[in-house]
């Protein structure tokens, strides 16, 4: 299986595999079973605990987190106005990060001649794992 380059996936995994081999990228073929994992888990993690986002996703979270703890813990109305703020600043954060995301990996694949699903990957990868076989897929 070849699985385009520019593809959202490819450029997920590419990005998690240069933070984490010192910017290298993957060379030859790659097995499916670990381009999966790192698809659906590592690389989400990676980038919301480790990446830029951290700053604006996860820290608002927790802070918001605490707002709410403090404010089930006393009396609720002293933080009605601050938490209102708080959710819709996440609200449009979020908004915003998933608007982004999708122009930038549309750029990143308009011009693509053979882009593979992720729906096929799975697919491929779920026959695999059924028959204990992974198979190697080549990023181009």
């Amino acid at each position: 299986m070849t699985i385009d380059k520019n593809s959202w996936h490819a450029v997920l995994y590419r990005a998690w595999y240069c933070s984490k081999h010192w910017g290298n990228e993957p060379v030859g073929a790659v097995n499916l079973c670990p381009y999966v994992r790192t698809v659906l888990f590592w690389a989400p993690l990676r980038l919301l605990f480790l990446g830029r986002v951290t700053r604006w996703l996860s820290w608002p979270a927790l802070v918001g987190a605490a707002e709410y703890l403090l404010w089930l813990k006393f009396h609720h109305k002293l933080f009605e106005v601050e938490l209102a703020v708080l959710a819709a600043v996440f609200l449009l954060a979020t908004f915003v990060a998933i608007v982004g995301a999708a122009i930038w990996t549309g750029a990143k694949t308009k011009n693509a001649p053979v882009t593979k699903s992720f729906g096929r990957v799975l697919t491929v990868w779920y026959e695999g794992v059924h028959k204990h076989i992974c198979p190697l897929v080549d990023i181009r």
